[in-house]
């Protein structure tokens, strides 16, 4: 077997947002009527009403390469790599309308034999393939497991080719994220479109129906018969829309530590290979094994050893985060983790997946420290209007923009007040002045499809109320965030949370 291994870490998704007239919060002194008090709110009133505005998202992919595949390509390591990353850059291109990147953080090759059965029953495959990864993949984080099967899994219903397999909405759970693609020397193209398919299977996307199209064309990426148009559907964009705004794909939101590139791991003059301890470093003598070195690499390494346990391997990036601390046993720093979310900071703000999320410090990070969060009304004219300069839904191209419901005003686009001076932002946003009374409430527009972070867009966890936040455009309870996030928390690190399916629908 050889691994491939690239970032052990994984931080925390981010995020963001509220409001405050000079001197105090208008939250507090004009109430916001109608707000729902049912945290049923946070995962189906907002159902179906996310965009992706701004905000890339990161699908951590951990391949594996069975033997045949390995022998297939020459048995050479380099080969088998630059094949799965030539493909995978292929995949990456094709969820880029979803503001989506998939990157291949671990990559790990049967080069002796295969540890599970490999039939041309995809459906066994699958599921040993899921059992597997749940034991032996977990020295890398990864939100997905995908396995490049060199066999023909011949056909299915009506005849059509099997080309790969995965569990149904099944992305960021631990228990179930794993797919099956036929890796059988086909095109690569080809290849790359089955694996779009199963990862957008794994994003909770069904098979497209007769009425889905994308451009011209209703023969999609998930369309069952065969591809022409190399693009997801319209109806695939719901359904990735309605598997955002649930919550179930949380783990898409942090940003990976590294990546695997096109350059192997090497030791001298090999390919670091299983058993290898050490790449060309101050570690490795010739055979790529010096004698007494416990680690060579990670945060909690040094000089060829662990560091003492309560060594700090990772600072605390705000007043939202906590410090990291090594093991003594470890090279690896713990994952990254932070405060609960909801606890209170700066002057109106709250804590929300390790940043303060706060209005005024959203406004002064827009037009300058002078500036202030913007009056109520300043967001009830212009959120309620329904229009690229303000509205709580749509991005005006596959979904029109649509009005912030009275109780939602604070959720929509951000809205600042003494602002001094024009800032300085990224090409494609244009600062918005609207007149209120003898107020003036400033905002930002956005271009979409530009893939930037949007800077005027009210982000999740920003207080829109007494004991109220912004979650998927909708103001909720802040005990809701608290229901939400443990929830997530506990099904990323409680074992058994999830029962597997042993024989998944098809895709």
């Amino acid at each position: 077997m050889f691994v491939f291994e690239v970032g052990l870490e994984k931080r925390l998704p981010p995020w963001p947002f509220h409001s405050g007239p000079k001197g105090s919060s208008p939250l507090a002194s004009h109430p916001v009527p109608g707000l729902s008090l049912c945290c049923f709110a946070l995962f189906k009133e907002a159902e179906g009403q996310f965009q992706l505005q701004g905000h890339t998202r990161y699908m951590e992919l951990f391949v594996v390469v069975d033997k045949e595949g390995f022998d297939a390509l020459g048995r050479g390591i380099t080969n088998v790599t630059l094949e799965v990353i030539e493909i995978l850059n292929l995949v990456d291109g094709m969820f880029k309308s979803f503001h989506l990147r998939v990157m291949v953080t671990a990559l790990e090759i049967w080069v002796e034999k295969n540890p599970i059965s490999i039939t041309k029953s995809i459906n066994r495959v699958l599921y040993d393939f899921n059992r597997w990864r749940k034991q032996s993949l977990k020295y890398a984080m990864h939100d997905v497991g995908c396995l490049f099967a060199s066999v023909d899994f011949g056909h299915g219903i009506g005849g059509l080719p099997v080309s790969g397999k995965s569990n149904l909405g099944s992305a960021c759970n631990k228990n179930r994220a794993s797919a099956v693609v036929s890796f059988a020397r086909q095109p690569y193209m080809e290849t790359a479109v089955s694996v779009a398919r199963v990862l957008g299977y794994a994003l909770g996307m069904e098979h497209d129906h007769s009425y889905c199209t994308c451009g011209n064309s209703s023969r999609c990426i998930m369309s069952v018969n065969s591809t022409v148009n190399y693009e997801f559907s319209n109806c695939s964009k719901r359904h990735y829309f309605d598997f955002i705004s649930s919550g179930r794909g949380f783990c898409l939101n942090n940003v990976p530590e590294s990546v695997m590139t096109s350059a192997l791991r090497r030791c001298k003059n090999r390919v670091l290979m299983p058993g290898d301890m050490c790449k060309s470093d101050p570690c490795c003598d010739i055979a790529c094994q010096r004698k007494g070195a416990l680690c060579t690499s990670g945060r909690c390494c040094r000089n060829c050893k662990p560091l003492p346990e309560g060594e700090v391997c990772r600072e605390s990036a705000g007043p939202c985060d906590l410090p990291e601390y090594c093991n003594g046993t470890s090279e690896h720093c713990p994952a990254d983790v932070a405060k609960q979310d909801g606890t209170v900071c700066a002057e109106d703000g709250y804590c929300y997946s390790g940043k303060c999320r706060s209005p005024t410090l959203q406004c002064m990070s827009i037009f300058g420290k002078e500036a202030k969060p913007a009056p109520l009304a300043c967001f009830q004219e212009v959120n309620m209007k329904g229009d690229r300069f303000g509205n709580c839904f749509g991005d005006g191209a596959d979904i029109s923009f649509q009005k912030c419901k009275l109780e939602n005003v604070l959720c929509g686009r951000m809205q600042c007040v003494n602002v001094r001076r024009l800032p300085r932002l990224e090409d494609h946003t244009t600062v918005i002045q609207t007149p209120v009374g003898d107020t003036w409430c400033w905002g930002t527009d956005y271009h979409l499809g530009v893939d930037i972070l949007d800077p005027g867009l009210v982000k999740d966890g920003m207080q829109c109320g007494e004991k109220k936040i912004c979650i998927n455009r909708t103001c909720v309870l802040k005990v809701c965030l608290l229901l939400y996030t443990d929830r997530h928390r506990l099904s990323k690190i409680s074992p058994g949370m999830a029962e597997v399916e042993p024989f998944a629908r098809q895709e």
